[in-house]
């Protein structure tokens, strides 16, 4: 599936999903957001990276014991962001910005699905 259509195809799973970005050595590659949702800055972006990497470099020193990492989550006052890998390299990710309420695991369970097609 061609980056775009990952994208879209991710929007499309829940009326709540604001925005889709892939994500490639910190800056934007391919994105989908809802009418009125703001898109994050060069830096904001960078400080989305930064935070994946130290929160995934974190969680991944308990895989051995809890079992493989499949995503990272952050709440906020508005929306959640899942953050998942995406791609061969530590420098590539997908963001998905959703709105409350959502079933996360179900939204994680077919993101995942359209990322490993």
């Amino acid at each position: 599936m061609q980056q775009k259509e990952v994208c879209h195809a991710i929007a499309r799973l829940h009326e709540n999903v604001l925005a889709v970005f892939l994500v490639q050595d910190g800056a934007i590659v391919e994105w989908k957001v809802r009418p009125g949702t703001r898109l994050p800055g060069p830096h904001e972006m960078e400080g989305v990276m930064m935070q994946r990497l130290i929160m995934m470099s974190l969680a991944k020193n308990h895989e051995t014991f809890l079992g493989r990492l499949h995503y990272v989550t952050g709440r906020y006052d508005d929306s959640d962001i899942l953050l998942f890998d995406h791609g061969r390299d530590a420098k590539s990710l997908l963001v998905v910005r959703v709105r409350r309420p959502y079933r996360m695991e179900a939204l994680a369970r077919k993101v995942a699905g359209i990322l490993a097609a």
